[in-house]
């Protein structure tokens, strides 16, 4: 039903716990949808928000009620949450452009680098920057990729940071419609072997359902990157603590 359906752009950029009160900025985005709904309601109406994807509701229990499913990729920016939390100064939160860098304490800094995404959080698309990162502490280097397709970057960034120890990549809710922002597993070890990495762990998948892949075809790519590839694949177990060194 489309009607229960928030697509992009919306986003939930405050919640108060105390009050059960959140605040969203969104565009309605045509007739019949879950935004044109949206729009009609009052400040101060209650509404249940089942997500992602409204995974293991029964849609039945939404006959009669006004029920939003949240898509993949929606929901609080998680850095203004925690900072409410931490009750951060404005200093404490730096923000960074491709190819910039920080230095957090001693021996440790981060580096902004380039991804291949889009960001679609506001009324406007892509104005916000998406990005990877790398984390350089005194005894790792760890490669953090995001959310993004392959691309040139991959290269560059493991000529740059030669010693990679960790690299972690996005390994699911792939589909050939929209492989320029997610990796194909075709692509993975690709780009696995263009960071240079020393180890693999891959992420973005065993939670829910994206795109049409089979839940745990995720998991397969990963003994593939492992088993033929030669590639040194982490594939911990849910909850499972691994060691770096």
């Amino acid at each position: 039903d489309a009607t229960k359906l928030l697509p992009r752009p919306i986003s939930i950029c405050e919640i108060n716990k105390e009050d059960s009160r959140l605040r969203v900025v969104y565009r309605v985005t045509g007739e019949n949808t879950g935004t044109e709904e949206f729009s009609k309601l009052k400040t101060g109406d209650a509404i249940p928000i089942i997500g992602p994807l409204g995974n293991g509701f029964p849609f039945e229990a939404a006959e009669g009620k006004k029920v939003f499913l949240m898509g993949g990729g929606i929901g609080v920016p998680p850095i203004l949450e925690l900072a409410k939390q931490m009750k951060c100064d404005k200093k404490q939160i730096v923000e960074l452009d491709w190819d910039e860098d920080s230095s957090l304490e001693a021996g440790f800094k981060v580096y902004c680098l380039p991804a291949r995404h889009f960001s679609g959080r506001g009324l406007s698309s892509n104005q916000s920057l998406w990005a990877s990162f790398l984390l350089q502490a005194p005894s790792q280097n760890i490669y953090i990729g995001g959310d993004g397709g392959y691309d040139t970057h991959y290269a560059e960034i493991g000529e740059r940071f030669p010693n990679i120890d960790l690299a972690i990549l996005e390994n699911g809710q792939y589909n050939e419609e929209w492989k320029l922002i997610h990796m194909m597993p075709e692509q993975m070890s690709q780009a696995a072997k263009d960071l240079n990495a020393k180890k693999i762990l891959t992420v973005h998948h065993s939670k829910y359902a994206l795109a049409r892949h089979p839940w745990d075809e995720s998991l397969q790519n990963a003994e593939n990157m492992r088993n033929h590839d030669s590639l040194n694949v982490l594939i911990p177990e849910i909850g499972e603590i691994v060691k770096l060194e």
